[in-house]
C-alpha cells in the first residue's frame, strides 16, 4: 500500500460504465472519499467524466466487451488545479482492465508529466 499512497496522490475515481447523474451512485468516487477521510491520500480530484455510456464489462458476452478505445472515447478529463503530479486512480472492480486503461490515458493527457498508479477495492472473487 505505501508504493500507492505513500506518496499522498490525488485520488482520481474512474468513471462507472453508464454517465453520471446527480445524486447518483458513483461507487469509485466513494472509495475515493473514504480514503481520504482515513487520511489516505491527498484529496478526490474527479476530472474523468463519462460521456458516453457503454455496456458494464462484468455482464458482457464474451466478444461483445467494451474495448480500451471505446472506453477511452467515451471518457472526457477536465484539467483540474492539481497542487502535485501524484495520481491514483481508483475504482471498485476490475474486469480487464479496460477502463482503468482508457482513464489512465486521459488523465495522462491533461497531466503529461504525473506519477499514476491505481487501486481497486480487493474482493473474495467473483459470485455470479
Amino acid at each position: 500500500m505505501g508504493e500507492v499512497f505513500g506518496a499522498a496522490p490525488l485520488l482520481v475515481p474512474v468513471p462507472r460504465s453508464s454517465r453520471t447523474v446527480d445524486g447518483g451512485i458513483w461507487p469509485a468516487y466513494n472509495i475515493a472519499s473514504a480514503l481520504v477521510a482515513n487520511a489516505i491520500g491527498a484529496a478526490v480530484l474527479p476530472c474523468l467524466q463519462r460521456v458516453n455510456a457503454l455496456p458494464k464489462s462484468a455482464f458482457a458476452t464474451l466478444g461483445s466487451r467494451p474495448k480500451p478505445l471505446d472506453h477511452y472515447e467515451s471518457i472526457t478529463a477536465v484539467k483540474m488545479l492539481a497542487d502535485r503530479q501524484e495520481f491514483c486512480l481508483v475504482d471498485d472492480v476490475i474486469t480487464k482492465g479496460a477502463t482503468l486503461l482508457a482513464a489512465a490515458s486521459r488523465l495522462r493527457e491533461m497531466y503529461p508529466n504525473a506519477n499514476i498508479v491505481a487501486f481497486t477495492c480487493p474482493h473474495n472473487g467473483f459470485r455470479g
